[in-house]
């Protein structure tokens, strides 16, 4: 029984000291980031103010327009003052509703239809047939007719018309037959409550987003980066001494790209050199080899680590490249399977975007 004991003590001493001893990957996160769309209008990138006027006068907070269209996101803000903003957004509400028409069905009489409104109603469906029990003097229908619609245009403060568009929407609404006019009314109110300024506004707020770019590709997503981790009880230099240092200045740049996502510019002079690291490191992998200093799990992190810098700095097709390089790797590594999927319509997006700017022709207004 000591033997076995002793050789059950000395198997799990060596699984212990292999897995010890296996070189492994610590992560790190970044935080979380945002990417902003590009924008479908011709204009330049990176934060811009805005004016928002309702009928020709400025929209405050609190109204029906603002509350609902007002371009959010981390590139636009917007000012009250017209003559110092990128661009002003102008609505013009247009509205229409017609009083509420009520007629009335007597079962006594012999109207086959009644027409109200735009509509002919039978007078007989199947809901008002009288039975002993349900001794009716009549029965009412209500009638409305409401068109909701908006134009709105997206100018420089020049005049120069970038966007415009009319946005409406009309229906009729008939209630039906009820036994007393104050349902009929409620009835026909309720169906007609959908269709307000207020939800027009708010189901094309998207299309409005787009045009400006302030929506969002990437919303508050959590990036993350790795490090190589040195062997417990292994002695001197640390192996990924250079590798480590990168990943800071990584750090470092994601602080600003958080600030600024479209200063490209100065993350890039921050993190200089970082790629060529991580390039050099990955000649040294030993995918066969979990004991080889780089070896799976660090080369998947060193993947990782370069489609993170290149997605900071927005060349997608670049990062795609990496990050679908660890799915191939480890399915289970990170989020990398997000980033890979995203980064090709990611550049998509951006490609249409550069070949817009890159026309002589204006983009026209619809």
């Amino acid at each position: 029984m000591r033997i076995l004991n002793k050789i059950l003590i000395g198997v799990a001493t060596m699984a212990i000291t292999l897995s010890v001893s296996a070189q492994s990957a610590d992560r790190e996160s970044l935080g979380f980031f945002d990417a902003s769309s590009y924008p479908q209008l011709k204009m330049p990138l990176g934060p811009k103010t805005y004016a928002l006027l309702e009928e020709g006068n400025i929209a405050g907070p609190g109204s029906v327009v603002y509350s609902n269209a007002a371009v959010g996101g981390p590139s636009m803000i917007h000012q009250s003052n017209t003559s110092s903003v990128d661009l002003i957004l102008n609505y013009t509400n247009l509205h229409e509703e017609s009083p509420i028409e009520v007629d009335r069905f007597d079962p006594k009489k012999k109207r086959k239809v009644i027409k109200i409104g735009n509509i002919v109603i039978a007078t007989r469906p199947k809901e008002v047939k009288e039975g002993p029990h349900r001794p009716h003097p009549g029965f009412a229908c209500a009638y409305l007719y409401r068109d909701v619609s908006f134009y709105i245009t997206i100018s420089k403060p020049d005049g120069t018309v970038l966007y415009e568009n009319f946005v409406g929407e009309s229906a009729e609404f008939n209630s039906g037959w009820w036994p007393a006019e104050h349902l009929a009314v409620d009835s026909v109110q309720r169906a007609a409550s959908y269709l307000t300024l207020d939800n027009l506004i708010r189901r094309n707020s998207k299309i409005l987003k787009d045009l400006l770019g302030t929506s969002y590709m990437m919303y508050a997503k959590k990036v993350t980066c790795y490090y190589g981790k040195k062997k417990k009880r292994s002695k001197g230099a640390d192996p990924y001494a250079e590798m480590n240092e990168a990943v800071e200045k990584l750090k470092k740049g994601s602080a600003l790209i958080k600030i600024n996502e479209w200063d490209i510019e100065s993350f890039k002079s921050v993190t200089e050199g970082c790629v060529d690291v991580w390039e050099k490191e990955l000649k040294e992998a030993d995918f066969k080899d979990k004991y080889a200093r780089i070896n799976e799990e660090i080369a998947c992190g060193l993947n990782y680590n370069i489609g993170v810098y290149y997605l900071f700095c927005k060349e997608y097709d670049k990062a795609a490249k990496y990050f679908k390089e660890v799915v191939m790797l480890d399915k289970r590594f990170g989020d990398c399977r997000y980033f890979a999927e995203n980064c090709d319509k990611w550049q998509l997006e951006k490609t249409a975007y550069e070949k817009m700017m890159s026309s002589s022709e204006p983009t026209p207004a619809e």
